[in-house]
């Protein structure tokens, strides 16, 4: 995976792709994640409280506010063609989570949520499994754009405080290159332990550490 400058030091984020460089057009992502932990740090000095806790439609909104933050425009919820689950063949209506137009590229974009728990044996298969769920669903939209996008918003858990060996450990599991290169043409894992909270603690002990968002794109 190739790393791309933030300059924000609780933020990573890297491409995925075929061999060669990232399509410029692309590049256009990383100034969206950057502004999308820009606005969750903001909603947490406003709120009190951290919007990355919440399930996909408030997570949803925040990556919209960044898109439009970077020039971009998107609509949510929108009416859609939609291939059958089973029958491939069949066609129906449906609605997209949220299409995209960033430069001059066109997203059809659908999400999913799951909260994962870092540091475990299963991190790594909870991963691929809301990925490869958001991936199903990304290939059932028939709309005429660009890429279609699978973007997967999973809040990090641990038990305790995590420490600086696990959070290297999950930073660096291998297989996220294996997952996304496995179902898409190309996207972006991108990483944020906020430092602007010390983490936030679950009605089961657990604490909320940190989000990370795993992005597939397919050439359409």
């Amino acid at each position: 995976m190739i790393e791309l400058p933030t300059e924000r030091h609780d933020l990573k984020v890297r491409y995925a792709g075929p061999r060669g460089p990232m399509p410029r057009h692309l590049g256009l992502w990383r100034d969206v994640f950057v502004s999308w932990r820009d606005v969750l740090e903001a909603y947490s000095r406003v709120a009190g409280e951290e919007g990355w806790r919440y399930d996909e439609r408030p997570q949803l909104g925040f990556l919209s506010t960044a898109i439009w933050n970077v020039k971009g425009v998107t609509l949510a919820e929108y009416p859609v063609t939609k291939q059958g689950f089973y029958d491939r063949r069949k066609r129906y209506p449906g609605r997209g989570d949220l299409r995209a137009h960033l430069g001059d590229t066109t997203y059809a974009i659908e999400a999913k949520h799951r909260v994962v728990r870092i540091g475990t044996p299963s991190t790594a298969q909870t991963l691929y499994g809301l990925l490869d769920t958001a991936g199903w669903d990304s290939l059932r939209n028939r709309e005429d754009v660009h890429y279609r996008a699978a973007v997967c918003f999973a809040p990090l858990v641990a038990s305790a405080t995590i420490p600086a060996e696990t959070r290297e450990g999950f930073l660096g599991l291998a297989e996220t290159q294996q997952i996304i290169k496995g179902m898409f043409n190309r996207g972006f894992r991108v990483d944020l332990f906020p430092s602007w909270t010390q983490g936030v603690v679950r009605a089961d002990g657990a604490q909320y550490v940190g989000v990370t968002l795993l992005v597939g794109m397919d050439d359409v």
